[in-house]
């Protein structure tokens, strides 16, 4: 299943350099997938057994995940680190549920 997972972010802030991560759970422990983003290249993606995919505009950060399967139901979080330009910042979103049926 893919799903997708919208952030937008109402600072002023442009932001040049960005961490986007994504985080399973209700207080997001687990790390699905992490990257660094430079704002002039604002798509982004990811390998492994769940692949993230997306890109950033006008304060938004789209975001659409692909691997997921039944177990992985929960609820998840997308964080941002804003790192360039100062100062750093840190937001959390409230989260998404997740619910990906298993196969009959």
């Amino acid at each position: 299943p893919i799903v997708w997972l919208g952030k937008r972010e109402n600072s002023k802030i442009k932001p040049g350099e960005m961490q986007v991560s994504l985080y399973k759970g209700l207080h997001g422990h687990e790390r699905i997938c992490s990257t660094y983003v430079n704002l002039s290249e604002p798509y982004f993606t990811t390998d492994g057994t769940v692949n993230c995919r997306g890109n950033i505009s006008s304060g938004r950060v789209d975001m659409i995940i692909a691997g997921l399967r039944g177990n992985d139901s929960d609820l998840y979080r997308c964080e941002i680190e804003i790192f360039f330009p100062p100062p750093y910042l840190r937001t959390v979103g409230n989260g998404t549920v997740v619910y990906i049926q298993g196969k009959r």
